[in-house]
């Protein structure tokens, strides 16, 4: 039984059992995902693989999927473009590729279409820079160097990590597999082109370390999308190893009931699979500029977050053929469903719609300045923060949405506006807005702390901090991510750049910490008894 319905309901295996009672059938299926950063010629890289031209070639608008285009030969590994249609099963493979865009916009959709059953190609241009650098934690910004978008998205891949059958005797690598992919190759000198290979690989090496993430990489392939010609052999050899890395794969050679195979055929042929994704590319976007230019609600989105219907109205026309403005009820129920907008529990706003990925980014001092006040009448609870191995761009998304639904926004008087913003929301905890809520993103990072005004009593807030838990154990399960995360606090004014503070276990054991804000000891139930009820 595949892996993918033994994780289903009772009810659903059962389905399977009975429908392959009636016979099964083989299905070779590979996925292929191009991701990297923008402009690294993703794009292009893919169209080089289906042996076709570039000069129409222009910027990924959030996903492209090319899936009834190319069918593999099993024995061969050679491209061959057949019609989807063609009856091939029993000597070729179907393989969909999935050009991902490298803009930060999208990241929040991205972690929908990740899967741990796919081949990844981590395409860089190797003429950048490819140094290492470090991002700021509390304000978004564009990756600078090759070495950030690496480690960025083989800590996303990571997340997929699996250790099947088919690759435990091999115990040096994980699934799944990331071929690095170095273009622009024509643009080094002839002379340094195998200094600045040997350099990349070296330097990825010595990055990589002992990280377990490293076993995720195969063997990696420098070619050029402009002159594919004097790559010939580096672009068949590629295909024939994306062939071999998806064999090693849990889903590959699924045995399903062959109902189902001629039921998926039937689908895809008839119903192109792209609509979900057209979908997201109507709502999260970095291409609006020239379609919203005279409209005041884009500027009303970007900053505030609020999602105008007369917007909502011109994003759905993105994609004519579609006729998208006739669904548009369904959805939104569906973009709601996965995360990207939300209708906040206010009273008064609680017909409005909210996309907080698309909200341009604020320091997070200048978001906190708004509600935080020095007054001998405000108490601070200290910082409660769940530190992760590696948290996803979109992690995050799903936790301020689900608490947006649940808890009722703080609303700024001076800039008439609800507390939400890129990675940050303030919310109000009872009827009289004495006790605020703040709950933010940090690098690897979720925290939260209450504001406590005219309260002469301590309050516990033991159930937002379950909350918070619930859910991102929620969210890990319903996405099958492998993150791991620990409790930790952190003093109500020290800093979130970095993951220290003192840990939930050594919070009850020991009397005092060694606070590292501010280099002296704290009492270290001054510090968790906001959260724990002890």
């Amino acid at each position: 039984m595949p892996e993918t319905i033994k994780n289903m309901s009772v009810y659903d295996r059962e389905a399977f059992l009975k429908a392959a009672n009636t016979g099964t059938t083989t299905r070779y299926n590979i996925r292929v995902m191009i991701v990297g950063k923008q402009s690294a010629g993703k794009t292009c890289l893919l169209r080089r693989l289906m042996n076709e031209e570039i000069d129409d070639v222009i910027s990924t608008d959030g996903i492209n999927i090319e899936r009834r285009k190319c069918h593999i030969d099993i024995k061969t590994a050679d491209k061959n473009p057949l019609d989807f249609s063609t009856n091939q099963r029993e000597e070729f493979a179907v393989c969909g590729f999935w050009d991902f865009a490298g803009q930060k916009e999208f990241y929040a959709t991205h972690q929908t279409f990740l899967s741990a059953n796919a081949v990844y190609l981590l395409v860089i241009d190797l003429s950048e820079d490819f140094k290492s650098k470090t991002y700021e934690n509390m304000i978004e910004k564009e990756f600078d160097t090759i070495g950030e978008y690496i480690d960025f998205w083989l800590d996303n891949i990571h997340c997929y990590c699996t250790d099947d059958k088919k690759t435990s005797t091999k115990g040096h690598i994980l699934n799944p597999p990331v071929i690095i992919v170095g273009t622009g190759i024509d643009k080094i000198p002839s002379n340094d082109r195998k200094e600045r290979k040997l350099k990349f690989i070296k330097h990825l090496t010595d990055t990589m370390s002992t990280q377990p993430k490293r076993r995720h990489f195969r063997k990696p392939y420098f070619l050029s999308n402009k002159f594919p010609s004097d790559y010939k052999e580096e672009f068949l050899e590629l295909r024939k190893d994306i062939l071999r890395k998806a064999k090693d794969l849990s889903n590959w050679e699924e045995n399903l009931p062959a109902r189902w195979v001629v039921l998926e055929k039937a689908i895809l042929h008839n119903d192109d699979p792209e609509w979900l994704v057209d979908v997201f590319r109507c709502f999260v976007s970095h291409d609006y500029n020239n379609d919203t230019l005279g409209m005041i609600e884009w500027e009303v989105l970007s900053k505030t977050g609020k999602l105008e219907d007369t917007l909502i109205e011109t994003l759905l026309q993105k994609v004519p053929c579609l006729n998208l403005t006739k669904h548009k009820p369904y959805l939104l129920e569906l973009m709601e469903e996965f995360g990207i907008i939300v209708k906040p529990k206010n009273y008064a706003s609680r017909n409005d719609i909210y996309m907080p990925c698309m909200i341009k980014p604020m320091p997070f001092q200048e978001i906190f300045g708004r509600v935080e006040v020095e007054t001998k009448l405000c108490k601070k609870s200290s910082w409660l923060c769940l530190v992760f191995n590696f948290l996803p761009p979109s992690y995050f998304n799903h936790v301020l949405v689900s608490f947006v639904k649940t808890n009722p926004l703080f609303y700024d008087i001076e800039d008439s506006r609800l507390g939400i913003y890129r990675n940050v929301g303030i919310f109000q905890l009872n009827n009289s807005g004495s006790e605020i809520l703040v709950i933010c993103l940090s690098k690897n990072l979720i925290a939260m702390k209450v504001l406590q005004f005219n309260s002469s009593e301590d309050v516990c807030y033991s159930n937002i901090k379950t909350q918070l838990i619930n859910l991102v154990d929620l969210i890990k399960l319903r996405y099958r991510i492998n993150v791991t995360y620990e409790i930790r606090f952190k003093c109500h004014d020290g800093s979130l750049i970095d993951n220290k503070g003192i840990g939930y276990d050594e919070a009850l054991e020991k009397s005092e910490y060694l606070c590292t804000d501010h280099k002296k000891m704290h009492s270290s139930k001054e510090i968790y008894r906001f959260w724990l009820k002890v």
